[in-house]
């Protein structure tokens, strides 16, 4: 039996297998019939063998070269204490609500109380995209277990605070990319205690990558039409 490794995530299309390996900071894609060929030989996939019962000899020859490639690149392993259970992400965006961002609207002086927290989360975001994403993804982690037990605020703040974000995103002189602006919304939404979700999805037939973030069922800087066009690949 074969271990994802513990730095990539997967999820299924229609047509292809996506995995991201965070480690090497890049999207691989798989067609569908060769995962699903493969998938049975997975720790932790719905349907895989059990190894007591089924030989390993038994698989395809180009299902054994397709697990050599990708042992290779450390996609999959076969030491449990690199690797987890090959589960398949929820592939389905789950938020039920969205804010109103093209219409945020901000006083002056409120403004001017959420400009420095903003400034200083998006010099924060640029810092971080400097890294390695694993190391970013790895610290947003932590730092949301770490507060797991915090006392949580209510929809409202976190709404006021995220129309407050994108209100003040055209002061700050750069394109927008989801992956700086979803993780500068985390960083500003940190600075008062709230720890939303990062979701990663993506489409295979083009290939597209995105991110957003989600407070409950409520979308925080994206739209409902626009994620729903995503297959999810990791909850950060």
């Amino acid at each position: 039996m074969y271990l994802l490794a513990r730095h990539v995530h997967l999820c299924r299309t229609a047509n292809h297998c996506v995995l991201l390996d965070l480690q090497a900071d890049r999207y691989f894609c798989i067609d569908r019939p060769s995962f699903d060929a493969l998938a049975p030989w997975l720790h932790g996939w719905p349907g895989a063998c059990d190894p007591a019962r089924e030989a390993m000899s038994s698989i395809d020859a180009g299902i054994i070269a397709l697990t050599d490639e990708l042992l290779s690149r450390g996609i999959l392993t076969t030491q449990p204490e690199y690797g987890k259970a090959a589960a398949p992400a929820n592939g389905e965006p789950t938020a039920s609500h969205e804010l109103a961002l093209r219409h945020a609207r901000i006083s002056g002086l409120r403004a001017v109380a959420f400009f420095a927290p903003f400034f200083f989360a998006c010099r924060t975001a640029e810092a971080r995209l400097k890294k390695p994403l694993a190391v970013t993804i790895e610290h947003i982690a932590k730092r949301k277990r770490e507060h797991r037990s915090s006392k949580s605020c209510s929809p409202t703040r976190k709404q006021t605070l995220a129309l407050a974000f994108a209100a003040l995103r055209l002061f700050y002189p750069r394109e927008y990319l989801c992956l700086f602006d979803s993780l500068a919304l985390i960083e500003f939404l940190s600075l008062f205690n709230i720890f939303p979700e990062w979701i990663f999805g993506v489409t295979a037939d083009p290939f597209n990558a995105h991110c957003w973030i989600q407070a409950d069922d409520v979308l925080l800087n994206d739209t409902k039409s626009r994620v729903a066009e995503y297959n999810i690949i990791m909850r950060v």
